[in-house]
């Protein structure tokens, strides 16, 4: 038996690190060619996400920041897009490497962008848990566990998940190392990272995850916190501090600010959408029962079987909890040592997966604001796995570099543990091929373990490190091996459809105009079921070929829930005769009259032939005049006026129109017109939107409280739509600096590490 020791068995290499590096291209290898070779792609909100991605690629290799949508129902900003995925810094920096190097492949540029995502978690983990042990061995332990885990495997069939979690280990590496050194490289590392999660998905979650991980710190490192530790902070990292918050945090605010002003419905992922339903008072019933998905992590569906076994029965989505078989062992080891560290660490385990169950009293954070619309509160429970890797990797470090008989017999009693329960299991799961291997695995891989602990001594350490890493790494292989073969959903989906290939080599980034939008889907039209994401939302299929979807897209869950849908536009759709107006982008109205607010839809909703007259007649509506001189103001809207009056269709063309530029944030038309009158562009209005003619700023007129529209007079102009406001010229500011401060960072952590090449940066 081993003795209680001070020393250090375990050599210091830097061998670990490399290992690490080649598990990371073995797998960049096989997750490339699974993509590029064997054709395969993301599918559920993984193929959203890429969609959305091909549609920010395609923006900025022409030249734009794309804050509008134009493609979707008559005109949407993509705000809650911004929020959620396309402002991410990572991702565009992505883009703009991958136009810099000339890669026409927007798929292969989304592989690469989730495969950074990939390297920057598990890379994340091996520096955080080097951070905390001062061993490469640990840490390379820590970061073979997290590229075998469920999260990676689960990667290529959707991403959103990596987006959620990718960037907290180097939150917390740069805030510990911070804390130690007051370096500026390591506050550099944890603003990047925060300022990334913020647009990684739903930053709530990441909030969430980041005030309950600090509240366990406070508890047991309450004396490392004094006051007066902020006046040992460096007085030019306070003001960058701030500075990058703010302008980190800006494009955020104006998104919530802009996204929940009232002008949009809800997203039906966060409601019952069967009970949005638009009122016969044309207001939107929204006041609806909200259900919150959640499950307190140790009672989740085959969550102790799947984390340390691989075995489930049920759904295959559960196969995400796996961590592997040899966590089990060290995180005993882990607890059972009882430091400070790992109470904190199980604290915030606890906390975070309370938060998962909705369980009180860690469920009153559910009352903020915005961290009330959570919905799926089992996503929290990702973070419990992670810190679950953490401790399983402090306990390698403990059995290592810190050996005592009493964690070798922990070891070879959890290992016996852990066969008992495989056995079990062999007796009352389902029979199924993944279940009875990864029974199997888990059984042979604890029997090696506890051979190999019970036969080694100190001596021999460092042999027995390096074969329980290689024992980690074959575990990692031959699960993912089986979970794909039983379960190929997890290899993602086919990439058939024509107009999913076309992403693979797109030359032309325009997008694509017409002066009709169409009346029916375009899901129906590319036919991309059953060889493409048939789980893809409807509004998106717009993003794949670049061209318009129809001003008639169905207001379902799935549909709802993709944009911050305009109301004004849903109750524009609603009244009688809104085809003849919805159909065609432009109109020229000789005759306009002025309403100061929306009360006259009410009017057009209960005379069915009223929209139809005003169009008949060339007549127009506006909220409010540019020039109230202008010869085609006839005065106030007056609806029986209009329905008793004599029809007078005009016969003689009095437009002729071109569009010379289309992009998603601006329009530059040619026209000539015989008359003065108002020009409607049936896209919807935005205060963001602005208008030129001839080169000269003028009002942009809010025609039928729905749309934008300039005052004419008769001849001919040059004519350009351009939307720009503080949302768009923050997410410029903020990604042009991210970028800046990216680089910097990267350089200095870089140059860092080669100047102390003969031992690790631990400071």
């Amino acid at each position: 038996m081993m003795q209680s020791t001070d020393t250090t068995p375990l050599k210091p290499s830097r061998a670990p690190a490399c290992w690490m590096a080649a598990a990371l291209v073995t797998y960049g290898i096989f997750y490339f060619s699974n993509g590029l070779v064997f054709e395969r792609m993301h599918a559920g909100d993984g193929a959203d996400n890429f969609v959305m991605f091909s549609y920010q690629y395609s923006g900025l290799l022409r030249g734009e920041y794309p804050l509008w949508n134009p493609l979707n129902r008559t005109g949407e900003p993509l705000y809650l897009m911004q929020a959620l995925f396309m402002a991410n810094p990572i991702s565009n920096i992505t883009i703009i490497t991958s136009a810099i190097f000339g890669v026409t492949n927007i798929f292969l540029a989304f592989l690469f962008f989730n495969y950074i995502l990939i390297t920057a978690y598990v890379t994340g983990i091996y520096q955080l848990v080097l951070t905390l042990t001062k061993s490469h061995h640990s840490a390379a332990f820590g970061g073979i566990l997290s590229l075998g885990s469920g999260l990676i495997f689960q990667n290529m069939y959707t991403n959103t998940q990596l987006l959620l979690i990718h960037s907290i280990p180097w939150i917390c590496y740069g805030f510990i190392n911070y804390l130690r050194s007051f370096h500026f490289k390591h506050l550099g590392i944890f603003i990047l990272a925060l300022i990334a999660s913020i647009y990684s998905y739903e930053v709530v979650y990441t909030l969430c995850f980041l005030f309950l991980a600090a509240l366990s710190g406070l508890i047991f490192y309450k004396n490392f916190f004094p006051i007066n530790m902020l006046n040992r902070i460096p007085k030019q990292h306070l003001y960058f501090i701030v500075f990058s918050l703010l302008i980190g945090s800006a494009p955020m605010a104006l998104i919530v600010f802009k996204a929940f002003g009232g002008s949009y419905l809800p997203p039906g992922t966060r409601f019952d959408v069967a009970q949005m339903a638009l009122q016969k008072d044309l207001s939107f019933d929204t006041d609806v029962a909200f259900n919150k998905l959640n499950k307190f992590f140790f009672t989740c569906e085959n969550c102790m079987t799947v984390l340390f076994t691989g075995a489930f029965w049920g759904k295959y989505v559960v196969a995400r909890h796996y961590l592997g078989p040899l966590v089990f062992p060290f995180l005993m080891v882990a607890l059972l040592a009882r430091t400070k560290v790992i109470y904190c660490i199980s604290l915030t385990i606890l906390l975070v997966s309370m938060l998962a169950g909705d369980i009180f009293p860690v469920n009153i954070l559910y009352q903020l604001p915005l961290i009330q619309l959570i919905k799926y509160g089992v996503v929290f429970n990702l973070y419990v796995k992670l810190l679950l890797i953490i401790l399983a990797a402090l306990g390698f470090d403990l059995f290592f570099n810190h050996p005592c008989s009493s964690r070798k017999t922990h070891i070879i009693w959890s290992g016996i543990l852990v066969i008992f329960g495989c056995a079990l299991l062999a007796l009352i799961l389902p029979q199924t091929p993944i279940s009875n291997a990864g029974i199997l695995m888990t059984s042979i891989i604890t029997l090696i373990l506890i051979s190999l602990v019970y036969t080694f001594n100190i001596a021999s350490f460092n042999k027995l490190a390096i074969i329980v890493l290689i024992v980690t790494v074959v575990s990692g292989i031959t699960y993912h091996y089986n979970i794909r073969k039983a379960h190929p959903i997890f290899n993602g989906v086919n990439y058939k459809a024509s107009e999913f290939s076309d992403l693979r080599n797109r030359i032309d980034h325009s997008l694509k105009f017409s002066m009709e939008r169409p009346d029916s889907l375009l899901i129906s039209k590319h036919g991309v079921h059953p060889n493409g994401p048939s789980s893809l939302s409807s509004e998106y299929y717009s993003f794949i070929g670049l061209e318009e979807n129809t001003y008639q897209a169905p207001i379902e869950n799935r549909g709802i829930g993709s944009f911050p849908i305009l109301k004004n536009h849903i109750i524009f759709r609603s009244l009688p005769g809104s085809d003849l107006l919805l159909r065609n982008k432009f109109f020229l109205f000789d005759k306009v009259f002025l309403s100061d607010n929306s009360s006259y839809f009410s009017d057009l909703k209960k005379q069915p032939e009223l929209l139809k007259k005003l169009l008949e007649n060339n007549i127009g509506v506006v909220d409010f005049p540019g020039d109230p001189r202008h010869p085609a103001y006839s005065g106030q809207l007056d609806p029986e006026a209009i329905l008793s009056s004599r029809k007078d269709n005009p016969s003689a063309k009095i437009l002729s129109l071109d569009v010379t530029k289309f992009n998603a944030n601006s329009i530059k038309l040619n026209l000539v017109t015989s008359k003065p009158g108002i020009l409607l562009y049936t896209d919807t209005w935005d205060n963001g939107w602005h208008a030129k003619i001839n080169g000269n700023s003028v009002p942009v007129l809010k025609v039928f409280h729905t749309f934008k529209g300039v005052e004419l007079m008769k001849g001919e102009y040059d004519i350009e739509f351009y939307f720009h406001n503080s949302v768009l010229s923050s997410l410029i500011f903020f990604n042009a600096t991210y970028f800046v401060l990216f680089i910097f960072v990267v350089v200095n952590f870089v140059a860092g590490r080669l100047k102390n090449n003969s031992k690790s940066e631990l400071v």
